[in-house]
Parts: structure tokens; C-alpha cells; sequence
């Protein structure tokens, strides 16, 4: 059995890793240790989450949207919260945003809208002018217009309920001239997207969210 030694600078960079980890240690009891033993992987989520987002203050520190103010009443899920602050969460969505030039987009249209992390955004980033959120839940919808107002861009977003045939038709064809459509409703993209909604968007950029199953 060979032994192996490690340099000093191997162990600076272990401490130094372990720094921050050993330094929060000392702020936990142990029965927050033993509760924390008895999570699930989705409360520990959640708490570490929620934990990311009061040291952020809430706000967005990094990323497209850099400065936005997020909600911890979210309808959607609170365990996103602290991935949107620190600028990753879906990543490579807002990867292809921080792109966009100012005001490329006349319109931003986010077709499942859940807490309008992205029609918000759009609008504080100045990627677009106007937003159109669709949002099926009136909970969501209600959070969407707290959001907003809390955020200063109330006046330029438009909040929808449900997505379909009639309620796009209903929209001018204006709209969709120079549009970015965003469309992330959890699986019913096949049930929304037909011949009639393709030549509506024709266009427009569309991002889809897509689950391999």
C-alpha cells in the first residue's frame, strides 16, 4: 500500500474549502442537525434554497437579470429561489438572454409563466418592451402582478390566464412581428402547438422546454 503526502498547499486548499462549512457549523444547534438528518431530498432543497435567498436579500445578485427582486410567497416552488439569486437557475435559458441586445424584442411572451421570473426579467433587463405572460393558475397570476409592481414594470406587463388556440388568436398579429416566445407548460406543448399557432408565431423566435419523457 503506497502512502501518499500531501504538500502544503494541498492542505491550505483544503481548509480553505472547508472554511465556510465549518464556520456556519458553529451557528447550528443540534437539533437543527438532527432535523436536518430527517429531510427529505426536496425539504433540503427547499431550506437551502430559502437559506441562499435571505443572505441575498432576496435580489438577484448575478446574471441577465441582476438586480430583480424575487418573492419567498412564490406559487410555484420556493426551491428555485436561490439558484434565480445566484443567476443559475436554467442556466442555458439565461445564457441565450444575457445575448439579446436591449430592446431586440418588442414583445416577450412566456407562455406558463408560473411567477414571472422571466416576463420580469425581460422587461428589468430591457430585452423587450412589453411582456405577455400566460399563467393557467390564479394563484400564479396574482404573484405574477405582486411581482411586478414590486419590480417597477407593472405597467408593461399584460397577464393572461390559460394559453390556447382562441386565447393567441385573440392577440393582433402585430404582436408576433418581432417577438421572443417562451413556452414551458409542463408536457402540454402538444396539446397547445398545432398548424394554426405555428403560422401565428411564424414571425417570432420560439424557445420550448422539452422533458425526455
Amino acid at each position: 500500500m503506497q502512502s501518499q503526502i500531501l504538500s502544503p498547499l494541498s492542505i491550505e486548499s483544503e481548509i480553505a474549502y472547508f472554511k465556510p462549512m465549518l464556520k456556519r457549523e458553529q451557528y447550528t444547534s443540534e437539533i437543527d442537525r438532527l432535523l436536518w438528518r430527517q429531510e427529505t431530498i426536496r425539504q433540503r432543497q427547499e431550506r437551502i434554497s430559502l437559506e441562499v435567498f435571505d443572505r441575498c436579500k432576496g435580489i438577484i445578485q448575478y446574471g441577465a437579470f441582476q438586480g430583480m427582486k424575487l418573492s419567498k410567497e412564490t406559487w410555484w416552488g420556493k426551491s428555485d429561489l436561490g439558484s434565480q439569486c445566484l443567476g443559475l437557475y436554467e442556466k442555458e435559458i439565461l445564457d441565450f438572454i444575457k445575448n439579446i441586445t436591449t430592446h431586440q424584442y418588442e414583445n416577450f411572451i412566456d407562455i406558463g409563466a408560473a411567477d414571472g421570473y422571466y416576463g420580469i426579467g425581460m422587461l428589468l433587463a430591457k430585452k423587450c418592451k412589453q411582456s405577455i405572460c400566460f399563467e393557467i393558475s390564479k394563484e400564479g397570476r396574482k404573484t405574477i402582478q405582486k411581482n411586478s409592481i414590486a419590480n417597477g414594470v407593472a405597467e408593461n406587463i399584460y397577464i393572461q390566464s390559460e394559453a390556447s388556440t382562441q386565447s393567441i388568436a385573440a392577440i393582433s398579429d402585430a404582436v408576433f412581428k418581432n417577438s421572443l416566445i417562451m413556452i414551458d407548460i409542463e408536457g402540454s406543448e402538444f396539446d397547445l402547438l398545432n398548424e394554426k399557432i405555428f403560422e401565428k408565431f411564424s414571425n417570432s423566435t420560439i424557445l420550448i422546454e422539452i422533458h425526455n419523457w
